[in-house]
């Protein structure tokens, strides 16, 4: 099921009614004995609403959810808009929010951009450790993922030639993607922020230019060309690893002694929210 926020904020992006026809999805399916979760979209609007304690209590206590994934608007498709996305800081309180839920109340979250920690980094192309995921549209078309809409591949054409998966995995733009995730791990890079297409936006720009995948509709060919875009991404990108990467260092690097490996309490990034 996927939800905004409360009523109003679901109402008003999905349409009148939706957030009452999600209640009654769940009530019959608890009532039939099927799992479900939710599915939440957070922009700079909504990101307090939907990781709040009184939210998540209620739909996990009340409502019988038993999972969720928590997707960060990504400035792809039709209409975007950077000013929509998380700020930097409300990003990083997401992370300390949803490992405080996590933690305290043994909620089943994941948070797609937030949680590469969980899963050595970034998932696309296949994964540089062979278990990632590709994304093949209605069309055919096979991108890294689904929030980078660039493909050097189409499956049906490589079928119609013979090829299969193998051939697919093996292509040049996604080799690249998996030898970038590749070095990124070795030098330590930040796992709080694994994401070419939106953390290292300018790294991926130079892996499009070299190998030319096709984007994927006209959307991501325009914002290509757009030098907005791409100051703003970039400058996302640099404000986020100033707040992250002391997170990243004190609280996930290995510590000097080999034997201690505690799960460490969450720091408390008070000062860091406050930086401007």
């Amino acid at each position: 099921f996927s939800l905004e926020g409360w009523r109003e904020r679901t109402d008003a992006r999905r349409g009148k009614g939706v957030f009452d026809k999600v209640l009654a999805g769940m009530d019959a399916l608890r009532k039939a004995g099927v799992p479900y979760g939710m599915s939440l979209t957070a922009t700079c609007d909504n990101t307090e609403e939907i990781l709040s304690d009184e939210f998540m209590d209620y739909f996990y206590k009340e409502q019988g959810v038993i999972y969720s994934w928590i997707f960060h608007y990504m400035p792809i498709g039709r209409s975007v808009s950077l000013n929509l996305m998380p700020t930097p800081q409300q990003r990083l309180w997401m992370w300390h929010q949803s490992w405080k839920l996590i933690r305290e109340k043994s909620y089943f979250l994941a948070d797609f951009w937030n949680h590469g920690t969980v899963c050595d980094g970034c998932l696309s192309a296949g994964s540089d450790t062979g278990g990632g995921y590709f994304y093949i549209d209605w069309n055919g078309k096979v991108s890294p993922c689904v929030f980078m809409p660039y493909s050097p591949i189409n499956i049906n054409d490589a079928y119609r030639d013979g090829k299969t998966l193998n051939e697919v995995w093996q292509d040049p733009f996604f080799a690249s993607l998996r030898n970038w995730q590749k070095s990124y791990k070795q030098k330590d890079g930040n796992w709080l922020m694994p994401c070419p297409i939106r953390d290292h936006h300018a790294d991926l720009r130079k892996m499009i230019a070299e190998y030319e995948p096709e984007p994927s509709d006209e959307s991501a060919r325009e914002a290509l060309l757009d030098p907005d875009y791409a100051e703003g991404m970039d400058r996302y990108d640099q404000e986020y690893q100033s707040l992250s990467d002391l997170v990243w260092q004190l609280h996930y690097l290995r510590p000097s002694d080999p034997d201690d490996i505690q799960i460490k309490d969450l720091p408390d990034i008070s000062s860091l929210l406050e930086k401007k």
